[in-house]
């Protein structure tokens, strides 16, 4: 085995004089029992809230293979899925769960929570995309900054890829809805992101004041009084239905009956998985379509405008997220290249939980082609 002396030393460091986690990890049962106020059995000692505040069941859900609209009709797609999940199953959710760790600390871009006394992390609270969380590169970072103490309770709604709008509104706003009762003691709302982007728009949308609102980068460093966080409430591909109904809280959903909108959703300003001869395809598609950049509008036009829509069409992309506003029933036609191997199946997935009806249809994004036979999806 070859080992990487560079970063031994700088893991020891971390270890030794480093002002973040230690690298270290213990699932919550471990800081639960070491805080807990009842260990040392006497009334004089520092009272502690560290334990499980709230849970709520999970829940099972049956996914199918995604449908493949093709010039011949509709067909149950069979190839690889990416990144790798199954074709079809029946998905089970893990309970929902609310964190109480005092006191507590959060740490870097990734929302890492761990204990400021002991410096040890919070397994829960770990993930990364393509690294074992023994990786994590925090527990590489001797020279972290110091934290800042933020006095009396804070909430962390952060989650890893909050930059796309699909991990914000399927794993961040879940939070937010899940912890809705307290959010009157909770002193500050913490999360991951940018001030003035999508992200604080859609949080004053659902209520939050904008002042107690906490940002936390790539060096953001945070202790408090008292800390609560959720476990991961949901994985990548893996949404199911108490995911939609928390978010449904805060936002109601359409109804099929006042429907009457065909909307486009573009990508033509994205840095990806934009359809270059978009305006080419368009004319073949039916009448009617409304052509929508959804970053470009505030959350409150752009609920509304999915709320009354019975069909949602454009390339893959975040947008196509809020299709969870349609009513049940309204149509999705997910354009995704063929020109890239394997098939992502998120909206597949989060369109059979939603209850929309989801067509995939693979085209190539920069050579034109005729694809009037798309519209066979549309009726």
């Amino acid at each position: 085995m070859r080992f990487d002396i560079k970063r031994l030393v700088r893991r020891a460091a971390t270890r030794i004089i480093g002002r973040g986690p230690s690298g270290t990890i213990r699932p919550f049962a471990w800081h639960a029992l070491r805080q807990h106020e009842n260990q040392n059995r006497g009334l004089t000692f520092p009272e502690h809230f560290t334990g499980l505040i709230h849970s709520e069941q999970g829940e099972a859900f049956a996914y199918h293979p995604p449908r493949l609209l093709t010039p011949s009709g509709i067909v149950l797609y069979e190839g690889a899925l990416t990144p790798p999940a199954r074709p079809s199953g029946i998905a089970t959710q893990e309970e929902a769960r609310v964190y109480s760790l005092c006191p507590g600390a959060v740490a870097g871009q990734t929302c890492l929570v761990y204990c400021p006394e002991t410096r040890v992390t919070v397994e829960e609270s770990l993930k990364l995309w393509n690294e074992p969380v023994q990786e994590h590169p925090l527990f590489q970072a001797p020279r972290f900054p110091q934290a800042e103490h933020l006095a009396g309770t804070g909430l962390l709604i952060g989650v890893l890829g909050i930059e796309s709008f699909y991990h914000f509104l399927l794993e961040c706003l879940p939070k937010l809805a899940l912890t809705r009762r307290w959010w009157a003691e909770i002193d500050h709302f913490i999360i991951n992101g940018e001030p003035n982007s999508f992200i604080q728009q859609w949080l004053v949308q659902a209520g939050l004041p904008a002042e107690k609102i906490r940002w936390i980068g790539n060096w953001g460093h945070y202790t408090c009084d008292q800390l609560l966080f959720t476990n991961c409430l949901t994985r990548h591909h893996h949404i199911t239905p108490p995911i939609l109904r928390y978010v449904h809280s805060l936002w109601p959903r359409g109804d099929l009956k006042t429907a009457s909108k065909m909307l486009w959703i573009t990508r033509r300003n994205a840095y990806a998985r934009h359809i270059q001869w978009e305006e080419a395809l368009l004319p073949q598609l039916a009448a009617g379509f409304e052509i929508v950049e959804m970053q470009n509008l505030t959350p409150s036009r752009q609920i509304d405008l999915l709320r009354s829509a019975r069909v949602i069409a454009g390339p893959h992309g975040a947008g196509l997220t809020g299709m969870i506003f349609a009513p049940i029933g309204t149509r999705v036609l997910e354009f995704y290249e063929n020109t890239v191997p394997g098939a992502n199946a998120c909206f597949s997935r989060l369109s059979q939980v939603a209850g929309v009806q989801h067509c995939a249809v693979s085209i190539d994004f920069k050579k034109p082609s005729d694809i009037r036979w798309a519209n066979a999806g549309l009726a």
